[in-house]
Protein backbone atom coordinates (compact mmCIF):
# COMPACT_ATOMS: atom_id res chain seq x y z
CA UNK A 1 0.00 0.00 0.00
CA UNK A 2 1.26 3.74 -1.07
CA UNK A 3 2.48 5.99 1.56
CA UNK A 4 0.11 8.64 3.07
CA UNK A 5 0.30 11.72 2.26
CA UNK A 6 -1.20 15.49 3.08
CA UNK A 7 -4.37 16.18 0.62
CA UNK A 8 -3.76 19.38 -1.34
CA UNK A 9 -7.11 19.07 -3.38
CA UNK A 10 -9.86 16.66 -4.18
CA UNK A 11 -12.47 17.66 -7.14
CA UNK A 12 -15.55 15.44 -8.01
CA UNK A 13 -17.30 15.88 -11.97
CA UNK A 14 -20.32 14.39 -12.05
CA UNK A 15 -21.07 12.52 -14.76
CA UNK A 16 -23.64 9.86 -16.70
CA UNK A 17 -21.91 6.77 -15.22
CA UNK A 18 -21.40 8.74 -11.66
CA UNK A 19 -18.30 10.62 -11.25
CA UNK A 20 -14.99 11.54 -12.23
CA UNK A 21 -12.69 12.20 -9.30
CA UNK A 22 -9.29 14.02 -9.18
CA UNK A 23 -7.37 13.47 -6.02
CA UNK A 24 -3.96 15.54 -5.70
CA UNK A 25 -1.58 14.76 -3.01
CA UNK A 26 0.98 17.50 -1.89
CA UNK A 27 4.16 16.43 -4.07
CA UNK A 28 2.68 13.97 -5.99
CA UNK A 29 1.16 13.62 -9.48
CA UNK A 30 -2.70 13.80 -9.77
CA UNK A 31 -5.18 10.68 -10.25
CA UNK A 32 -8.18 10.52 -11.89
CA UNK A 33 -10.40 7.96 -11.83
CA UNK A 34 -14.28 7.40 -13.02
CA UNK A 35 -16.14 5.77 -10.33
CA UNK A 36 -19.87 4.75 -9.93
CA UNK A 37 -22.71 6.08 -8.09
CA UNK A 38 -22.69 2.89 -6.15
CA UNK A 39 -18.80 3.63 -4.94
CA UNK A 40 -20.05 7.51 -4.27
CA UNK A 41 -22.06 5.99 -1.75
CA UNK A 42 -19.89 3.69 -0.49
CA UNK A 43 -17.47 6.65 -0.39
CA UNK A 44 -20.21 9.28 1.48
CA UNK A 45 -20.88 6.73 4.11
CA UNK A 46 -17.16 5.65 4.73
CA UNK A 47 -16.63 9.56 5.35
CA UNK A 48 -19.68 9.92 7.16
CA UNK A 49 -18.73 6.82 9.28
CA UNK A 50 -15.24 9.05 10.31
CA UNK A 51 -17.49 12.00 10.80
CA UNK A 52 -19.59 10.39 13.04
CA UNK A 53 -16.89 8.68 15.12
CA UNK A 54 -15.29 12.77 15.17
CA UNK A 55 -18.60 14.31 16.78
CA UNK A 56 -18.68 11.47 19.37
CA UNK A 57 -14.39 12.16 20.19
CA UNK A 58 -15.41 16.02 20.44
CA UNK A 59 -18.60 14.98 22.52
CA UNK A 60 -16.55 13.09 24.90
CA UNK A 61 -13.94 15.90 24.81
CA UNK A 62 -16.49 18.54 25.84
CA UNK A 63 -17.75 16.39 28.39
CA UNK A 64 -14.20 15.82 30.22
CA UNK A 65 -13.67 20.04 29.68
CA UNK A 66 -17.53 20.74 31.44
CA UNK A 67 -16.14 17.80 33.93
CA UNK A 68 -13.02 19.39 34.55
CA UNK A 69 -14.74 23.60 35.02
CA UNK A 70 -16.87 21.71 37.53
CA UNK A 71 -14.16 20.56 39.56
CA UNK A 72 -12.28 23.94 39.45
CA UNK A 73 -15.60 25.78 40.74
CA UNK A 74 -16.10 23.14 43.08
CA UNK A 75 -12.26 23.77 44.22
CA UNK A 76 -12.85 27.63 44.34
CA UNK A 77 -15.38 27.50 46.77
Amino acid sequence: MAEAGRLERFLAVPTDEGADITIEVEGRSPVTMSVTLEQVEDMLDTLDEILDASDADDEYSDDEDEDDEDQDEREER
